[in-house]
């Protein structure tokens, strides 16, 4: 598989996890009979944590091998997110919550981190209009989670 293609890959799965895990907490925490506030603290807690984006961006600069911290967060993201979601319901809302907001804490590795290896795919990979491609499908995935 190519370079490009193993990206648009990783861009596709990784994106579609982070944009469709609120949703996905929102319906679980009704599914479990939590209170609407559950399901919001958790939507906050997995979205607020990405303040912490430029502090990620400088440290995924200074990596040796950026696709490694990438794939360590795409990894942590999962398995917190799996965390808070199995914790819901059995344990109090504060630990679903806290594993919540680590998922959430790696949640600008998984869009604006995963741009910045596109320059790395190959001779033209980084030019202007390679990199617009994906800016603007955020953009629109973004506008489209605004609208709805």
């Amino acid at each position: 598989m190519s370079g490009l293609a193993r990206y648009l890959t990783a861009a596709v799965l990784v994106r579609g996890a982070d944009s469709g895990a609120t949703v996905g907490l929102l319906l679980l925490a009704a599914d479990r009979h939590q209170p609407a506030a559950a399901g919001g603290l958790l939507v906050a807690a997995l979205n607020a944590p990405h303040l912490v984006g430029p502090w990620l961006a400088a440290r995924l600069d200074r990596a040796q091998d950026r696709r490694r911290l990438l794939a360590a967060a795409y990894l942590v993201y999962g398995v917190a997110l799996a965390a808070g979601a199995l914790a819901l319901g059995r344990f109090p809302t504060v630990v679903p919550i806290a594993a919540v907001a680590i998922a959430g804490a790696c949640g600008p590795l998984l869009t604006g981190g995963l741009s910045s290896v596109l320059g790395d795919l190959g001779a033209g990979a980084g030019d202007a209009m390679s990199t617009a491609i994906p800016a603007r499908a955020a953009g629109a995935e973004r506008q489209s989670l605004i609208l709805s």
